[in-house]
């Protein structure tokens, strides 16, 4: 058995052989070999206190390195579950079909008309034949047949409401009108009537009938000069009966007037 050995700077044991201590890397000087009973020289005091240091510095590394190792494993155990979290996939969802698709439906190929029956579509409808007016329509005769229903004419005035009024017909009484107007300074105003005349079954009455078949009743009074008492429809123009006389000195104006109220629907329409 080969003796034991210490070194000498720090006394830790050595092996057979070595040139350097383990403990403190202190270069070692051959030496005689000392027996199994020999009692190591004592460190010095601050070659102890190296020693405890380096062994509390090999522990304090050891659990620090440990630590470490606890943590990175734990962190990266959370920080993968958490990605594995945020990187799943969603699984796409199947979309149910329908139970009862609707089925397309084609329109009807059309046939082809025949000859007569394209006739027919294309045919312009024919409108019923045209009425004739039952009475005669001074707005759409002409104007010389309008001056010949003005043949026979009578004119007088009203000195209380200062309204002129014209009586007027043709020679076979057939046809006729009248013609009330008042004009001032301010306005005009006018009403007449003209068309057939027909009997009301006396003397004195009878009724003025436009070319839609409207009548205005009128009322005739006759003097032995020729002058009648005349008066239309229900008095709202004029009060009571105005007198009028046989005489051509108005006959142009209110033979104007009308023709003038006709051209003016012409134009119009």
């Amino acid at each position: 058995m080969s003796g034991i050995h210490f070194c000498p700077k720090c006394g830790a044991r050595l092996e057979e052989g070595d040139v350097f201590c383990a403990n403190c890397g202190a270069k070692l000087v051959k030496s005689e070999p000392v027996s199994a009973g020999a009692v190591p020289p004592a460190p010095e005091r601050g070659e102890t206190r190296n020693r405890e240091n380096k062994s509390g510095g090999k522990v304090t590394r050891f659990l620090v390195m440990a630590l470490v190792a606890l943590l990175t494993y734990g962190g990266g155990r959370l920080l993968g579950g958490q990605m594995a979290k945020g990187n799943k996939v969603a699984q796409p969802t199947a979309v149910p079909l329908a139970i009862n698709p609707p089925i397309a439906t084609l329109a009807p190929v059309p046939t082809s008309l025949s000859g007569e029956a394209m006739d027919a579509l294309l045919a312009v409808p024919t409108l019923p034949p045209v009425q004739s007016q039952a009475h005669w329509n001074c707005l759409e005769a002409d104007d010389s047949a309008i001056s010949a229903a003005m043949t026979l004419f009578w004119y007088g005035s009203d000195s209380a409401t200062g309204a002129d009024c014209a009586f007027f017909m043709n020679n076979e009484g057939t046809r006729g009108g009248y013609y009330w107007w008042k004009r001032t300074s301010e306005s005009f105003q006018a009403s007449f009537d003209m068309g057939e005349l027909e009997d009301y079954g006396s003397d004195t009455e009878g009724y003025v009938i436009s070319w839609d078949g409207e009548k205005t009743r009128i009322t005739l009074g006759v003097h032995d000069d020729g002058s009648i008492d005349f008066n239309f429809g229900s008095g709202e123009y004029i009060r009571g009966s105005m007198r009028l006389y046989l005489e051509d000195a108005h006959r142009q104006e209110v033979l104007n007037m009308i023709l003038n109220y006709k051209h003016t629907l012409s134009k119009m329409s």
